[in-house]
């Protein structure tokens, strides 16, 4: 591990941003969030460990009994937490539309109470 994401580590913030954003042809459109319910999926530990710019996948689960419009976070083929209720509506949406999307980890918070630890960014192309 390289002594600068050690030393981002050590403080519990790492919000550099990777070159994994590309230039598109098409119109692009970018949504960002924290992560939600970190905490009831024992993501704690995981968080320290966490890149910026790793993938992320979305999974729209319709048969969640809290939630009919809900869309599970998976980092590292863990489920992690959710995309806020908030949100999921509009993610929803456009995962039905079936976009050109990526969705990759944006900032990572460790020291940050649960709610405010992990953010992701979608970039679509529509």
């Amino acid at each position: 591990m390289s002594q600068l994401i050690q030393s981002f580590r050590s403080t519990g913030i790492i919000t550099f941003k990777p070159g994994w954003q590309k230039q598109s042809r098409g119109k692009s459109k970018n949504l960002a969030f924290y992560v939600a319910g970190l905490k009831y999926h024992s993501a704690q530990n995981l968080v320290w460990d966490l890149i910026p710019g790793e993938p992320v996948k979305l999974v729209f689960e319709p048969n969640n009994p809290h939630d009919s419009q809900a869309v599970a976070i998976y980092i590292r083929g863990r489920k992690t937490g959710y995309v806020p209720a908030a949100r999921s509506r509009q993610i929803t949406a456009l995962i039905e539309r079936n976009p050109i999307m990526t969705a990759r980890i944006w900032d990572v918070h460790p020291k940050r109470p649960a709610w405010k630890q992990i953010k992701v960014r979608l970039e679509m192309v529509c």
